[in-house]
């Protein structure tokens, strides 16, 4: 009885990890989709963009650029260099 309850907590458990890490991957891929929900997502504010770059500012005023690479928005000098997706 007592390895039963053990095994239902543990794949509960493991349910719920497996959830969070699909949630994030989900999040953050979409999150890199455009230039405005990455702003977003990064909780900054769009002061413009043009094609394939842009600059958003944080509630300090400090400006980032974002630069679009492979059809994925980045925060410039964080673009992946040998990621797999």
């Amino acid at each position: 009885m007592k390895n039963k309850k053990l095994f239902i907590v543990s794949i509960l458990i493991s349910i719920l990890c497996v959830s969070f890490v699909f949630y994030e991957f989900i999040t953050t891929y979409t999150a890199h989709s455009t230039f405005e929900g990455y702003c977003q997502w990064r909780g900054l504010t769009v002061i413009n963009k043009s094609v394939d770059f842009g600059y958003c500012q944080d509630e300090t005023g400090n400006v980032f650029k974002m630069v679009l690479v492979n059809e994925r928005w980045y925060l410039d000098g964080d673009i992946p260099n040998n990621w797999p997706f």
